[in-house]
């Protein structure tokens, strides 16, 4: 019975997140500009709604943080509910409602790509530059960049990236 349940929280949850819900990468510029490094890339998955079940129901399932964004304007009348969870336990989230995802599948591919990227041995994705220390490699850093582009372009909020 838990397991039947479970899946049905998830296929539900999923729909949700077909509807209301955003797959995105977000890119961390504060050690561009402080240390002169890579930015970093993380996963974000969030959920905005003005009810509040299936908000309450993505943080029983997944934990996250949920906020309220206040009205704007006429056009929005009533705050959103908002839940967002990002890095590993968006990637979490990513996996488990990926098989029931119809709309925003695809989105939901390119964070496990990034994920497999970001899993992979340290030796494999950077480069030493001096003794002991390691930074991205420029391969690895353009994957990262053309899976930006890739789900920005999918979510329709494409835009340059430039870190200079």
């Amino acid at each position: 019975y838990d397991v039947v349940m479970d899946e049905l929280k998830l296929a539900y949850l999923a729909g949700v997140m077909d509807s209301d819900g955003t797959f995105t990468i977000g890119v961390g510029t504060t050690r561009v500009v402080k240390l002169k490094q890579s930015p970093a890339y993380y996963e974000s998955v969030t959920l905005g709604q003005v009810q509040t079940e299936a908000i309450k129901l993505a943080q029983e399932l997944f934990g996250g943080s949920i906020g309220l964004q206040k009205p704007r304007g006429k056009i929005q009348q009533r705050p959103i509910y908002r839940w967002q969870v990002t890095g590993r336990l968006a990637s979490v989230v990513t996996k488990a409602l990926y098989p029931y995802l119809r709309i925003k599948r695809d989105r939901a591919a390119v964070l496990i790509r990034l994920r497999e990227i970001k899993d992979r041995p340290r030796k494999m994705k950077t480069d030493l530059v001096r003794p002991k220390v390691r930074v991205l490699s420029d391969s690895t850093l353009t994957e990262m960049r053309g899976l930006v582009q890739e789900i920005r372009k999918l979510n329709g909020t494409a835009r340059l990236l430039s870190f200079s």
